[in-house]
């Protein structure tokens, strides 16, 4: 059964005409069955390019909660990096 997928700038893609999504070192690629880009998502965070991949590929599946995706994590800040994070990695180098 085909439907729409909701992309996070607000443009849609039918199940059947997307077929394939790939991670990419500055983005995610939407593709069509000849490997032709039909949409990119700028998304220089690994950690928010992996839920993008999971949220695209969970809707062309057909999972019906992933049909309109809540993208507005695209929006938010970089997690900061806490001091003692900063000093476990520094302790770390040092003993290196």
């Amino acid at each position: 059964m085909t439907h729409r997928v909701v992309m996070p700038n607000g443009n849609s893609h039918t199940s059947f005409v997307a077929q394939s999504v790939k991670l990419l070192p500055k983005g995610v690629a939407v593709l069509d069955a000849r490997g032709k880009l039909l949409e990119w998502i700028p998304v220089t965070d690994t950690e928010k390019a992996q839920r993008v991949l999971h949220i695209l590929n969970r809707a062309l599946e057909g999972d019906r909660r992933y049909r309109y995706p809540d993208w507005s994590f695209l929006h938010e800040a970089p997690k900061a990096v806490t001091a003692e994070a900063q000093g476990k990695d520094s302790k770390q180098e040092s003993k290196k």
